[in-house]
Order: C-alpha cells, then structure tokens, then sequence
C-alpha cells in the first residue's frame, strides 16, 4: 500500500492520493494491529464511496442514521447484529 508524503498539504490531495493520505494520518498509532485495522477500515471505506459513487447527500444520510443510532449505546448492539457482525 503506497502511503503520501507527510508534507502533503489540503491543495495537493487529489482523487488517487487521498485515500493514502489519510491512512498516513494514522500512523502515529503505537498498536500495530489497531494500526492495520484502522487502514484497512478507511481502504475500504473509501473503495465503497468510489464503487458505489455514493454522493454528498447519501453520505450525509448515512452519517446522520449513525449518529442518530449511536446516541444510544444500546442500539450499537442492535445495529452490529443487523449488519450480521455481532458474535
């Protein structure tokens, strides 16, 4: 996995390097496997929004169902389980 440069500023992001970029921001992590869980999350994560190419508005959507369903801690469970990735 290519990782961007650490003097990348905002003004030289473009569509094929963002997605190192941000994997880059966490590398001050000390826990190796959090490290690679996080990448991978945000590899993928940004896979979906290309393939899918979901817009502002469903991502705003999505992100306001989470906030609304994390507000209670009770629904995390619930929601794990609706996504079939509770034990």
């Amino acid at each position: 996995m290519a990782v961007a440069n650490s003097t990348s500023s905002p003004d030289d992001l473009t569509i094929e390097n963002l997605t190192p970029h941000v994997i880059k921001l966490g590398s001050n992590i000390n826990d190796e496997r959090l490290k690679f869980v996080f990448a991978k999350l945000i590899q993928y994560s940004h896979d979906f929004i290309r393939d899918t190419k979901l817009t502002t508005t469903e991502w705003e959507s999505a992100w306001q169902y989470l906030t609304e369903v994390c507000m209670n801690q009770h629904n995390i469970p619930a929601l794990s389980h609706l996504y079939g990735t509770s034990d």
